[in-house]
């Protein structure tokens, strides 16, 4: 049996000066290739539980590993380097670099990791399949980002994310701003290109609609165990 790529056991975290923790998990485990929806109110520690797993924060107690690493042993530039190394972030506002073209935002995934640019080579091949694969022409990826529509930004920040075939996507909302029609398409790019690369995902989202579409879900509400 594979190891989790995710396990928490007995995590909190508080925020300074809280009166209760933001995020108490006493156990979870995420498997290879799961697909989990995460959801609750505001303030329920959703973008919290997110920063965690990206290294981005560490716990006040309790013990994450994600990929069999132990997140808070590492240094602040350790986690950088592991999460350029082995983790794909969907951002809900993108993030892409507005005068840099979509594939040159694509491949900027890979500039901070040695062992990620390895993986995708040869780089500016996978980055077009990529594109193509999630429906964008080259006449559309050789525009600045700024110049793309915002479902044409959304399916470029998706492609940088799985670039180098990360173990683990980490999506923020990513459909929160999105009509219907864009919304069902790109959550059916994400979910597809994450079973061909064999990809675990979280994914963060208050629309309860949408987990359906995933594995299991996680409820988050601050303070209280999930």
């Amino acid at each position: 049996m594979s190891d989790p790529v995710i396990e928490a056991q007995d995590l909190v975290f508080r925020w300074p000066n809280a009166n209760q923790p933001t995020v108490r998990l006493p156990h979870w485990t995420l498997a290879p290739g799961e697909r989990v929806f995460v959801h609750g109110p505001s303030g329920s520690g959703k973008s919290t539980w997110l920063s965690l797993l990206a290294g981005v924060l560490t716990p006040s107690s309790g013990r994450l590993k994600v990929l069999g690493q132990d997140l808070a042993r590492l240094s602040a530039t350790g986690r950088d380097r592991f999460r350029a190394d082995h983790l794909g972030v969907v951002f809900q506002q993108f993030n892409l670099l507005p005068w840099f073209s979509g594939l040159d935002n694509v491949t900027l995934s890979c500039t901070f990791s040695d062992s990620r640019r390895a993986r995708a080579q040869p780089l500016a091949s996978n980055a077009c399949h990529l594109l193509t694969e999630l429906g964008l022409t080259p006449s559309e990826w050789q525009r600045p980002a700024a110049q793309l529509s915002v479902g044409q930004q959304q399916r470029v920040a998706l492609a940088r994310a799985l670039m180098g075939r990360p173990a683990l996507i980490l999506a923020d909302e990513p459909t929160s701003a999105l009509d219907a029609d864009h919304q069902a398409r790109f959550l059916s790019l994400l979910l597809d290109q994450c079973q061909a690369q064999g990809t675990s995902l979280v994914f963060v989202s208050h629309d309860l609609r949408l987990q359906s579409h995933f594995d299991r879900t996680l409820a988050l509400s601050a303070g209280a165990p999930a």
